[in-house]
Formats: structure tokens, sequence, C-alpha cells
């Protein structure tokens, strides 16, 4: 018995639309994505037009079509969570360095003796450009006094 035939035989219950939707879950689900709110009406005719039937074997309606993505997107979803995530792939060997590179050395701060006058260390705040005190604006001249 191959795997095709068990395939076969565990979908027979369900549509031809359910069938086609599972298949192609992730190319159909870009397409939903970028549509944002599809035209069910739209894709239930292309999907009949191509042969896929609902589950009484006739063209889809687009309620039934909108209803089988729901489906299959909470199948394929209960289905994803079950599957252990992948495992992380571990950085190639080639790109580690041979040997571990030294800590860098720790900055020796320079401190002024106590009592050395050094202006040379003093640093003014800068004053932002163009940047003066408030003040009130005055009023303008009443016109017609």
């Amino acid at each position: 018995m191959t795997v095709e035939l068990l395939t076969e035989a565990a979908l027979s219950n369900r549509s031809a639309l359910y069938v086609w939707m599972l298949e192609n879950h992730d190319t159909f689900a870009a397409v939903v994505a970028k549509a944002g709110r599809p035209n069910w009406q739209a894709l239930s005719e292309a999907f009949g037009t191509q042969g896929y039937t609902d589950s009484d074997g006739q063209p889809p309606s687009d309620e039934v079509t909108r209803q089988t993505w729901w489906r299959v997107r909470k199948t394929v979803k209960a289905r994803r969570a079950k599957q252990p995530p992948p495992p992380v792939a571990a950085p190639a060997a080639a790109s580690l360095p041979a040997t571990p590179s030294p800590p860098a050395p720790p900055v020796a701060r320079v401190l002024p003796e106590p009592g050395e006058d050094d202006d040379s260390r003093i640093i003014e705040p800068r004053r932002r450009f163009n940047w003066q005190p408030a003040v009130p604006r005055a009023k303008p001249p009443k016109q017609g006094d």
C-alpha cells in the first residue's frame, strides 16, 4: 500500500475544495492575505470553473468557500501546534574564532591631583544655536486709536 492510497483514503470524506485548500494552504493564505478582504464570490466561481466541488459534489457557494477556508486554517494551525519546533541550527565552525579574544583592558581615568587648578579640564556645556530665553511678545498696537 502506498502513501498516496492512504492519503486518498484518509481524505475521502472531504470535499475536493477542502483537499485543494489543505494541500495549497501556504500559497492560498498568501493570496488571501494580499487581498485583505477576499471576494469569496469570485473565488467560489473560480474554484467551480476549475472543477472543485463542495461535499455534495456541487460547485461551491461563496459561503461554503469561506467556511471551508476557515476549517482548513483551523486544521493546519492545530497540526502545526502539535509538531515540535524545528531545531535551531548551530553556527558553522568556520564562523567561530579558533581562540577566544582576550578581554579589553580596563580604561584608566586620570584625575587631577587635589589642589591642582587645571582649567583645561573644565568643560562648559554647549549652548543650543539660536536659543534665547522666552520673552513675552509685545502686543501689536490697536488700529483706530
